[in-house]
């Protein structure tokens, strides 16, 4: 039987070196990947790796192969691939998937957006007076397999604007969605629900999603995940911006009433800290305003 080091020196020094017609072989790829396969081969229930590596290195590949490896042993496992930018997610699906394809290492990958890229019939309809070309929306609607935005771009051979994509991108919550009376023909709500389809081998997502997904199974009233947040395999790509996304995800707005109102809920020997807080930031508010500036850092007061 062939040994897991045999199989990366036959994909990493021959196979892939054959697809891109190349003689070039990474090896700062090759030892990523290994150790990356002598990691997922630790019998721990739960572990976590954190790698840099140069431009050029090869990160997707190298993260990818090992993973999809470990699904072939273990069949409960599948991987979600989580990145911070569309044009990652773009080159997953146009480069390395095909490749994964070819390999035999990976049957049936999805591409799972944020919803502001997918197209919403109920938006249409109500703002269908505002668009020229009306039967595009029609025509979509009813043939598209995802309802992407870059589906209907690549259906119609055309660029939509931003402004006119926004008319019609999903804005409803999934319970917005189950009551909508298109529900069951929507093509963007079957793909969505698909997220979660254990069918699917590989699901290449954005760090939105998948922060959000954490929140929402760990909130009170929990609600349900938008993708597998216990895939096996979390990769975490373009992990420098993960903390920011994160933040952004908790980030909530309050009005200076209602910040003063949560002080019924503050303890007393809190009361004075808390009054501190609110004086700095309707001091603060009041120079954005004088000021024509919308930001401004207050200094949270602690207490050991």
């Amino acid at each position: 039987m062939e040994s897991i080091a045999e199989k990366f020196l036959s994909i990493f020094e021959e196979k892939i070196p054959s697809h891109y017609q190349t003689d070039v072989i990474r090896t700062s790829q090759v030892q990523m990947a290994m150790d990356i396969a002598a990691f997922l081969d630790k019998n721990e229930p739960k572990k976590f790796l954190i790698i840099e590596a140069p431009v050029g290195t090869g990160k997707s590949l190298g993260a990818l192969i090992p993973s999809m490896l470990s699904t072939k042993s273990e069949s409960k496992h599948r991987v979600v691939y989580a990145t911070a930018t569309i044009n990652l997610q773009s080159q997953l699906m146009n480069s390395e998937v095909p490749l994964l394809k070819k390999l035999l290492l990976l049957k049936r990958p999805i591409l799972a957006m944020g919803k502001t890229h997918y197209y919403c019939h109920e938006e249409f309809k109500v703002k269908r007076n505002k668009f020229t070309s009306q039967e595009l929306f029609l025509k979509f609607f009813n043939r598209a397999e995802t309802g992407q935005r870059n589906e209907f771009e690549e259906k119609f051979q055309l660029d939509i604007s931003e402004e006119k994509w926004s008319k019609v991108a999903l804005n409803a919550t999934k319970r917005e969605c189950e009551r909508c009376s298109d529900y069951w023909k929507c093509p963007t709500i079957q793909h969505r629900n698909d997220f979660l389809s254990r069918t699917h081998d590989l699901i290449i997502t954005n760090h939105g999603q998948l922060i959000q997904s954490v929140l929402n199974i760990t909130g009170e009233p929990e609600q349900p995940a938008m993708i597998p947040v216990n895939p096996g395999i979390i990769i975490i790509d373009e992990a420098h911006h993960f903390i920011e996304n994160f933040l952004n995800q908790l980030e909530e707005s309050f009005t200076l009433s209602k910040l003063y109102e949560m002080k019924k809920y503050i303890s007393e020997q809190y009361t004075e800290d808390y009054d501190k807080l609110f004086l700095a930031s309707r001091k603060c508010m009041k120079w954005q305003l004088k000021m024509h500036t919308y930001t401004c850092q207050i200094p949270w007061l602690t207490r050991d």
